[in-house]
């Protein structure tokens, strides 16, 4: 069967140097700032979500090779995707482990960890809330293109990785995703990070072999649930615009008023006293 992939005439333009394997919700958002005020070009999913059908597209596809079926994804096809970065944090690249190393061993690798306990209560704050939203789910029977990928990748990440909702199995997931990294990157290649114990310039310029700026470290603690439903109600008001555009206008009028359903119970749902 095609791969969607193999469609792509995008080719790497820069080595990849930096590959942050850290899980979502681990502060790499305030890594991607970071790594981007040093110069790198990040790929966070934060730059899926920025690009739209095409990227969700891509990792939808890599999540199923790598976890249901299908060919997984090799250095070619990372190349093909995210070919004109020269870094890679967050999810997508955290379901990658084995195969973004065995693609690029020379890079440097970068582990963010914190309390298992407090990822668990941040992934139900913000990509839980998003991603397995019932609207999420009526939506993305109408785009295909955009908010369906990222909803069925949400639900399996959440359901068949995680063991979604028994916290007690959520939280063994990310301390076997953890353990992981530690046993596919030989140390030496590997800067672990704890966000509670801070990440600094002074932690990460002297690995990464850069100069330490002389502005501060952007602050990841900005990531939270507020700023998380900012920028998922960014995209969604983008993929409704898009589909709008691409559908009839006798059907616009039902995906403006999801939309609207949609909006309305973002609002107090990510917001939750978890």
């Amino acid at each position: 069967m095609p791969r969607l992939i193999d469609k792509e005439k995008s080719q790497r333009t820069q080595p990849m140097q930096v590959i942050c394997l850290g899980m979502c919700r681990t502060g790499t958002m305030g890594l991607y700032w970071g790594l981007n005020a040093l110069g790198f070009r990040t790929y966070h999913m934060m730059e899926t979500m920025l690009n739209g059908e095409r990227d969700t597209s891509l990792f939808y596809e890599a999540y199923r090779a790598k976890y249901d079926e299908g060919r997984p994804y090799g250095r070619e096809d990372f190349d093909r995707w995210y070919g004109q970065y020269n870094a890679v944090a967050d999810i997508p690249a955290a379901f990658f482990v084995e195969e973004l190393y065995a693609a690029y061993p020379d890079a440097k690798f970068i582990l963010t960890d914190r309390d298992p306990d407090a990822w668990v209560r941040s992934m139900h704050k913000t990509v839980f809330a998003f991603g397995l939203d019932r609207s999420m789910a009526v939506l993305g029977l109408f785009d295909r293109r955009a908010i369906r990928p990222i909803y069925l990748m949400c639900y399996k990440m959440a359901h068949d990785l995680c063991g979604y909702p028994d916290n007690e199995r959520i939280k063994q997931y990310y301390i076997d995703h953890v353990a992981r990294v530690k046993a596919t990157v030989p140390a030496e290649k590997l800067l672990y990070l704890r966000i509670e114990e801070g990440i600094t310039w002074e932690k990460l310029c002297p690995f990464l072999g850069v100069p330490i700026p002389d502005e501060p470290m952007p602050d990841g603690a900005k990531n939270g649930p507020d700023h998380f439903q900012s920028v998922a109600e960014d995209f969604m008001k983008r993929a409704l615009i898009n589909l709008v555009q691409r559908t009839l206008v006798y059907s616009a009028v039902p995906m403006l008023a999801m939309g609207i359903v949609y909006f309305r119970q973002r609002s107090s749902a990510l917001r939750l006293p978890w």
